[in-house]
């Protein structure tokens, strides 16, 4: 008897222990799986992002490229720091090349202000937009903007120095999560969870950037939406009227004028038609710009309506989705996956609706590649040529 029992415990070790060992061997395959994705869309995101920020650049009179020129620089940083978050995802609960202590801290501090940073461009670029749909001739201070740009980085720069300044831990790699991070109770001055600055920190780095940022968003892309909708609407209308009057003022002019009078009018009717249709090009071409930053703030919504849910289970400690995220392996998994993962995603997301939503992107970089083709041939063949005069 004492044997069989000896023998079933034996047995039913074995039996958890291969338990065990199959769970890690399934996340180890979902971490190199996820991580090998992180690393392809962040050296992508990097790439197609320096190809996009020349163009921006080059246009920055207008306030909408200004803020795609910040986006674009926040989106290349952000793909740059996160390939050694990927290389160490690829390790499974190692650290990787993040132990290295200063790689550690650059690219914790890094992904902390371009998240936060994000967050904020994208609710300016919705908030101008929308201002710029409902009140057209209201002319918004680009100082103003940029002001308010440099304000948001240093805040969240100074935020982010807390953990290096006031903490001996500083930024360090969390098995859970897989990237460098900080805790607000392992600052020097932080007496206990309860004390007022552990508050203010916690509502100026979580509840005001992400909920009020996303609540920011959700408003003006939902403002944005309905002034398309709306101008859509009156343009087509207008477009009705505008061809029905042109109709009856033909019909009527057929028979009344002659010779040079009817000649001279025809002139003026189609001076009038050539102004009418650069309007129409200019409320088409302005259409169309809006329609593309709804579409990047559409992106930015989906990507990061998970981090937005988290956070709000987050405030109550004892939600059943803040508990199974904290005391569970897979619950950390899919929060890393789907909170975590947005930002070098959006990074990658935006320049692709670039693309495929700005026809001069296109031609700028179509110009650039056969600039670049024809200059290397042109190259070779003077290289061609002066050899060929020597000998």
């Amino acid at each position: 008897k004492q044997w069989y029992q000896r023998r079933v415990a034996i047995t039913a070790g074995t039996h958890m222990t291969n338990t065990t060992n199959t769970t890690d061997n399934n996340y180890k395959i979902v971490e190199h799986f996820f991580g090998t994705i992180l690393l392809t869309v962040s050296i992508l995101g990097v790439i197609l992002n320096s190809f996009c920020l020349p163009y921006f650049f080059r246009n920055r009179a207008s306030l909408s490229n200004l803020l795609y020129v910040f986006i674009s620089v926040t989106d290349v940083t952000t793909g740059i720091m996160h390939i050694p978050v990927s290389l160490s995802q690829l390790n499974y609960e190692t650290e990787g090349v993040l132990g290295e202590r200063f790689l550690c801290n650059l690219t914790g501090l890094t992904i902390n202000m371009t998240t936060r940073i994000s967050i904020f461009l994208i609710a300016v670029l919705s908030i101008i937009r929308g201002i710029s749909l409902w009140c057209p001739f209201y002319r918004i201070s680009r100082c103003g903007v940029v002001s308010a740009v440099v304000t948001n980085v240093t805040i969240n720069l100074c935020l982010g120095l807390l953990p290096i300044i006031f903490s001996e831990q500083r930024y360090h790699y969390n098995s859970r999560w897989g990237f460098c991070g900080w805790e607000i109770q392992d600052l020097s001055f932080i007496e206990s969870t309860n004390s007022t600055a552990h508050t203010v920190i916690w509502v100026t780095s979580t509840v005001m950037t992400n909920l009020a940022g996303g609540f920011i968003i959700l408003i003006s892309c939902l403002v944005s939406v309905v002034a398309i909708y709306r101008s859509v609407s009156m343009s087509e209308g207008l477009h009705c009227r505008r061809k029905k009057s042109d109709e009856e003022v033909g019909m009527r002019r057929l028979g009344s004028w002659v010779g040079s009078k009817r000649i001279t009018e025809k002139k003026r009717e189609s001076v009038a038609k050539n102004e009418t249709g650069t309007m129409t090009s200019r409320g088409a071409s302005m259409q169309r710009a809006s329609i593309t930053i709804v579409i990047v703030t559409l992106v930015y919504i989906t990507l990061n309506l998970t981090t937005w849910i988290c956070t709000l289970a987050y405030l109550d400690q004892d939600s059943w989705l803040t508990t199974y995220i904290m005391t569970t392996k897979a619950g950390q998994h899919a929060a890393t996956i789907m909170v975590y993962y947005a930002v070098p995603f959006n990074a990658f997301m935006n320049p692709m609706v670039y693309l495929m939503r700005m026809p001069s992107l296109r031609r700028y970089l179509r110009n650039l590649y056969l600039q670049k083709v024809h200059g290397q041939h042109r190259i070779h063949h003077m290289a061609i040529t002066n050899l060929s005069g020597k000998y």
